[in-house]
């Protein structure tokens, strides 16, 4: 059978266009999207001329209505409007309008073709022509030796609202349609095209949630920030997307990235989960930082879902560093491998926070195994309170003494271990 290409031409200022291919879904034209146009959903108007070359034809208009309509209505943060008549028969550059129209010329053998012109990350313009050739065209049921107007409107449509060609067959955005073919219904996988670039609609097609599970104080000297990490999938279809995060100064100039994953996916009703740790370095200046976990188009970019915690980076030293960090980074859709990480000298923080109310931290370093003891004295010498006792294998620790049923006070904190030992003052302000 003789198959016939529908094929799309995007145009930069003349000609000219990078497609980055995405696996498994209908694929992106990167880094191009209607998302400055804001709203929700996204609307574009399309402006149609409704009668070929052939003006005994009269039902195309409902036919591409019809098209713009299945794009509307797949779940997507996107709709097609209906705009009006157009007199245009051709392409026409930037003339504020998106035109659907047909030539009676030549495009050499393709069915259709779709003109997009844009500036930096936006779509300006798109325009769709329909050529008049060797065959003809139908809006019902296409014989053998026709083509079927909604099928290749919906196709070209998919161009528009940012879709390259389909990697599957079955797809409505695969790149050829053959005589008498009608192919009038989405797939899922030009449904999961659209929904990764717009979300779906009534709301993200992703949901990122980040929560620090130890403290979130760090010295000056630096330390790591434990926290889980999940990203769970709104739709039913699987969704692909980037995910990267950075931390950033509140007020300050600083920032520094710190995950980077490209073409993550995620089945419909799934969920990734990782327990991770942010490791900050003794170089980052102390200050407020806010820390972001992003998920979405990063080249674009385009932000489907993100969620931040808040973190502090202290000049007081009486934090020491937390007991984790990965041993690679995040969200390759694999177990994330945990490894312990041994201090190489012997060291006691202060108490922090100091003053305090009810909970103060002291936290330790051991390079060897050691037995460890964790006492609290008041004033007069008399013993209140054993925190800690036990032996402990090298590592990063910290302990916590909760006075709440104490009164304030001054008292005195005495750490001991076979590597050595440390004292200090604690100050209970109720």
């Amino acid at each position: 059978m003789n198959r016939y290409q529908i094929i799309s031409l995007p145009v930069l200022v003349c000609i000219g266009l990078l497609i980055i291919s995405l696996p498994g879904y209908g694929y992106v034209l990167e880094p191009f999207n209607w998302l400055y146009l804001g709203g929700s959903p996204v609307t574009v108007n399309m402006y149609v001329n409704p009668n070929c070359s052939d003006p005994t034809a009269p039902d195309e208009l409902a036919s591409l209505q019809s098209a713009m309509n299945t794009w509307s209505t797949a779940g997507a943060n996107f709709a097609f409007n209906y705009a009006g008549y157009t007199a245009v028969t051709n392409f026409t550059y930037y003339n504020f309008q998106n035109d659907m129209c047909w030539n009676s010329g030549s495009s050499g053998g393709a069915l259709a073709t779709t003109s997009i012109w844009y500036s930096g990350g936006n779509i300006l313009q798109t325009d769709v022509v329909f050529w008049d050739g060797p065959w003809t065209w139908n809006t019902s049921w296409p014989s053998w030796n026709q083509f079927d107007v909604e099928s290749v409107g919906l196709h070209e449509l998919g161009h528009v609202v940012g879709l390259d060609h389909s990697q599957y067959s079955w797809a409505v955005m695969w790149y050829a349609i053959s005589w008498g073919e009608v192919q009038r219904d989405l797939s899922s996988d030009d449904v999961n095209g659209i929904i990764a670039i717009y979300g779906t609609s009534g709301g993200p097609s992703l949901t990122v949630t980040l929560t620090p599970t130890g403290t979130v104080t760090v010295p000056s000297y630096g330390g790591s920030i434990p926290y889980d990490l999940t990203c769970h999938n709104n739709t039913g279809s699987t969704v692909y997307f980037d995910g990267w995060s950075v931390f950033e100064q509140q007020g300050g100039p600083y920032s520094q990235q710190v995950i980077f994953r490209p073409n993550i996916w995620v089945g419909g009703g799934n969920t990734i989960a990782r327990s991770l740790s942010l490791t900050i370095s003794g170089s980052v200046p102390n200050g407020t930082y806010h820390y972001y976990l992003r998920a979405g188009d990063y080249y674009a970019p385009s932000i489907i879902d993100e969620d931040y915690f808040v973190f502090y980076k202290n000049a007081d030293d009486g934090v020491g560093p937390w007991v984790w960090q990965t041993s690679d980074d995040a969200l390759d859709g694999v177990g994330i491998a945990l490894e312990w990480v041994v201090p190489e000298t012997f060291h006691v923080g202060a108490a922090y926070p100091n003053p305090f109310n009810p909970e103060t931290t002291i936290s330790f370093d051991l390079p060897e195994a050691s037995h460890v003891s964790l006492k609290i004295y008041n004033l007069r010498g008399q013993k209140v309170a054993d925190v800690l006792t036990g032996s402990f294998d090298a590592g990063h620790y910290s302990a916590t003494w909760n006075a709440a049923g104490y009164p304030s006070g001054t008292y005195v904190y005495r750490f001991y271990s076979d590597w050595g030992q440390a004292s200090g003052k604690l100050v209970l302000m109720k």
